[in-house]
């Protein structure tokens, strides 16, 4: 999903004020299968064998390949800060029998009660729903608790599975332009989505 890392590599995001949020601490979260919690540094190790595939990498414009060794470190540690400031939330996505890290899923950008939806999924834990399920369960309280109405989500023409989880979540696509995002090389074609509220995930 286009955006995931990019706060490595572009400043300046704005940032919404303290009571968009009402958690002082990051909440945890649960759907049927799967736990939505932050990172932990002993995550890192996992974090990076799961991307470290240009299978992974190819679907988004932000996610370098090779991936470097102490990148998944790095950015666990930039969770804290921008949970606090209020500019982005990660969580780790794992599922809940067996407690192994699959993915990940955040919003991204957030300000003026907006926010970007990225997530990303290990190679192995496509195509079983695990993203379209942590998205409806992020986005169950992305308005009440995180205080946002407004969010939206890019994918590259070239990852249409991204664009069929937006759709089952209840995403509109709004627009459709070549962009040079993240670490892309060139423009490509990219689709926007937008959801508001209210936010009535079935």
């Amino acid at each position: 999903m286009a955006g995931l890392f990019s706060h490595f590599f572009t400043r300046g995001f704005p940032r919404i004020a303290r009571r968009s949020v009402q958690q002082v601490s990051q909440p945890v979260m649960y759907s049927d299968r799967l736990v939505l919690r932050p990172f932990l540094l002993s995550d890192a190790d996992v974090v990076a064998y799961l991307l470290n595939t240009s299978l992974v990498a190819d679907m988004t414009a932000t996610i370098p390949h090779p991936y470097p060794e102490d990148l998944s470190a790095r950015w666990i540690e930039s969770h804290l800060e921008g949970w606090q400031a209020r500019r982005f939330i990660c969580f780790a996505v794992e599922l809940k029998q067996t407690k192994q890290l699959i993915g990940s899923i955040s919003l991204m950008n957030i300000h003026d009660d907006q926010a970007e939806l990225g997530y990303w999924y290990g190679v192995d834990f496509w195509r079983q729903g695990y993203a379209t399920e942590a998205a409806k369960r992020l986005l169950c309280c992305a308005c009440s608790d995180f205080g946002l109405k407004r969010l939206m989500a890019r994918h590259l023409d070239r990852n249409p599975a991204s664009g069929n989880v937006l759709k089952k979540v209840g995403f509109v696509h709004q627009s459709s332009e070549m962009q040079q995002l993240g670490l892309m090389t060139c423009e490509e074609l990219m689709h926007l989505y937008v959801y508001q509220p209210p936010f009535l995930v079935t």
